[in-house]
């Protein structure tokens, strides 16, 4: 079994380079988080840094901890389901071929954790080539001592299973659906992108999820103002990481809707552009018809947009709202530097997952702008299909991602209207075109160049290369 699951594995190893994209960055970006704390704490111990330092590179660790795991469950568990769902056409070949259910789910499962194993340790000498330019580049914007980066094996190791537990678990569940498909349906699905109905116990897990995130958001309200009176001096400090928490959490709970609200926003707006052009309601039919690859290929731009104005907005909240006050204080920590030491990891998690589920969903994609140019559209509108896609995948997530940035954007209004006696919410519009226009150009890229081949190719050659995948 082993062999026949390592054998299709080669031969589906573009399926499987995506999802490797999202394993390798989610564990180096964790062993980093975990090399800035321990290096932290042994600098501090060794008197290299005093308390401050100590609790700064400290604080840094954890926080990125704690938003890498959070972006890491939403963008891994898309990735792990979207790899699977990619391979109906191989289940389908399987169960022909008289495999059975249970061995078609341990095949699937020695896939995914052969390759989130391999993005262990990928993962791991990545973060250990980058570990000590990480902490110079820190300790030089924050002013510090210069800090050996240490290595806890023990720690990794954890962060390692836990990455791998993680896929495993994710591709167990998804194999196991995918394997109790009939034949037939499954190849079907492969082919025409057929969406299965989720059952009740799917849809009340969604609603748990959501409330457990939205929860822990709104707690967050009541909790700063009951905890403010005995924070003293920490309160600004405590406040700014409570709305950088957010961020994560927001977009946590909103993951458990995409699959129902998705397809009515992006159907709204994309509804609404007096567009006359075939190639862009081709591409919206295609990408509204498909929504759980749409919602896969939304939630990491999602998170990368969600990060980074989530962020600048609680900035610029912050800076607004003592400009109003008439306070001239100086802050530290506002650095370019500064801003990615703490969401830079997260960001990098989820920019590799939406590389990776776009390149990973290539030879569908292909076969789909095959079938068009044998229904008669032109090369031209072949190209401009994944691009309008691009565009739509783009702005969709834009718009939940300001929903992201805004939570947290209120958090930090709200609480700075408890410590000081006005505040100012503060959104920057600009920055969020340059972050989606971004996002927008690596989207793209992601989609247009791996189907450029496949558009000089015969559409019959190109739709059997999705079959046989």
């Amino acid at each position: 079994m082993i062999r026949l699951s390592l054998a299709d594995l080669r031969e589906s190893w573009l399926a499987w380079l995506g999802v490797s994209l999202a394993f390798v960055v989610t564990n180096a970006a964790l062993a980093l988080a975990i090399v800035v704390e321990t290096s932290g704490h042994a600098a501090g111990t060794a008197g290299i840094l005093d308390t401050d330092g100590t609790a700064l590179l400290g604080s840094y660790g954890v926080v990125n901890l704690l938003l890498c795991a959070l972006v890491g469950l939403a963008v891994v568990g898309a990735s792990t389901s979207l790899v699977v769902s990619s391979r109906r056409g191989a289940v389908a070949r399987l169960l022909l071929a008289g495999t059975t259910p249970g061995q078609v789910t341990r095949v699937l499962t020695v896939q995914v954790a052969a390759i989130a194993t391999a993005g262990a340790v990928a993962g791991d000498l990545v973060a250990g080539a980058a570990a000590q330019p990480v902490l110079d580049a820190i300790s030089r914007d924050r002013q510090l001592a210069h800090v050996p980066a240490v290595f806890a094996p023990a720690w990794l190791l954890v962060g390692n299973l836990a990455c791998i537990l993680l896929c495993a678990l994710g591709g167990l569940r998804q194999a196991r659906a995918a394997s109790r498909i009939p034949p037939v349906e499954a190849l079907r699905e492969s082919t025409g992108g057929v969406e299965r109905r989720e059952g009740p116990v799917r849809a009340g897990l969604r609603i748990a999820r959501f409330v457990v995130g939205a929860g822990a958001v709104a707690a967050m309200f009541p909790g700063f103002r009951a905890m403010a009176p005995h924070l003293k001096e920490d309160a600004v400090g405590n406040l700014i990481q409570m709305a950088m928490l957010a961020i994560p959490l927001t977009g946590f709970a909103l993951t458990a809707l995409l699959p129902w609200i998705v397809g009515p926003v992006t159907r709204a707006w994309t509804g609404a552009l007096p567009i006359r052009s075939a190639s862009w309601h081709l591409a919206r039919h295609t990408v509204t018809a498909k929504s759980d690859r749409l919602v896969r290929s939304i939630i990491p731009v999602m998170f990368s947009v969600g990060l980074v104005f989530g962020m600048m907005s609680a900035g610029d909240t912050f800076v607004a709202t003592l400009a109003a006050m008439h306070k001239n204080i100086e802050l530290e920590g506002t650095s370019a530097m500064s801003l990615l030491a703490i969401i830079g990891l997260a960001l990098s998690i989820a920019v590799a997952g939406a590389v990776g589920n776009l390149v990973m969903m290539s030879r569908q994609r292909s076969a789909e702008l095959a079938l068009d140019g044998v229904v008669g559209a032109t090369p031209r509108q072949q190209l401009l299909i994944p691009v309008f896609e691009a565009l739509i995948v783009t702005l969709t997530a834009t718009i939940l991602g300001v929903a992201m940035a805004g939570a947290s954007a209120a958090l930090i209004a709200y609480g700075l209207g408890i410590l000081l006696p006005q505040s100012t919410l503060s959104m920057p519009w600009g920055l969020l075109g340059w972050v989606a226009g971004s996002c927008f150009v690596v989207v793209l890229l992601a989609t247009v160049v791996p189907v450029l081949r496949s558009l000089r190719e015969p559409a019959p050659k190109v739709i059997a290369r999705l079959v046989a995948a």
